[in-house]
């Protein structure tokens, strides 16, 4: 005699969908910044979760630390600012005019992220395989130097080796430091802000031939 097949469900709650990884860490950047936006920089796990309306669990599973938090929202907004940086860059402009608009940008991004920017410019060290520190500064201050060097190409100037890194990251932060500070302080407006610091970075961009240079400009990463 043969045996039926059991046919009965097995026991427990049907497994769901899986959990997309991708969406939940936005989910939680969101979230994040949600916390941040009104505690400022410290931010718990827990208060992420319950604006996520996850559980904390949720929150280690992707972030396993503060550390790694910090980072993944370095990354996020500074590829949003690269992004729309380079979207500037495709105009047909002069490259002053180009300037002036890119220092709005990094101002932008300060005047409305007044308890965010602080905490992404903090002393953290960064997950990635070189272990650098200021992940927001040092990837724009990447893109800026791919910016500069694209201009001394185009103008067949030839500076000594690592010039292009050193003015890129006296630029970045000057922007970002000098934001900062305005965004504290108040004293003047941002077209004010932007027009100052447009004059003290230009000079160093003009001395390489920038005033022959227009846009649209390319850095070689895009290439």
């Amino acid at each position: 005699m043969t045996r039926d097949l059991d046919t009965r469900r097995p026991r427990g709650r049907p497994p769901g969908p899986g959990v997309d990884a991708a969406v939940r860490r936005e989910e939680l950047l969101d979230a994040a910044e949600q916390v941040i936006a009104r505690t400022g920089p410290s931010v718990s796990f827990s208060d992420i979760a319950v604006e996520a309306g996850f559980a904390r669990t949720a929150v280690y599973a992707m972030y396993p630390d503060q550390r790694a938090l910090v980072h993944a929202l370095a990354v996020r907004h500074t590829e949003r600012i690269t992004m729309q940086a380079n979207t500037i860059l495709d105009q047909h402009r002069p490259v002053r005019e180009l300037l002036a608009e890119l220092i709005d940008l990094f101002c932008s991004f300060v005047e409305a992220n007044p308890k965010l920017h602080p905490l992404l410019m903090q002393d953290w060290y960064s997950d990635d395989a070189t272990g650098s520190q200021r992940p927001m500064f040092n990837r724009s201050a990447d893109w800026a130097t791919t910016v500069l060097e694209t201009i001394m190409r185009s103008t067949d100037v030839v500076l000594p080796a690592g010039a292009a890194r050193a003015w890129a990251c006296a630029t970045v932060g000057a922007m970002l430091m000098a934001a900062e500070d305005w965004s504290t302080t108040g004293t003047i407006s941002r077209a004010q802000l932007v027009e100052q610091l447009t004059a003290f970075i230009w000079p160093a961009i003009a001395s390489v031939g920038g005033e022959q240079v227009s846009g649209p400009i390319v850095p070689e990463s895009r290439a």
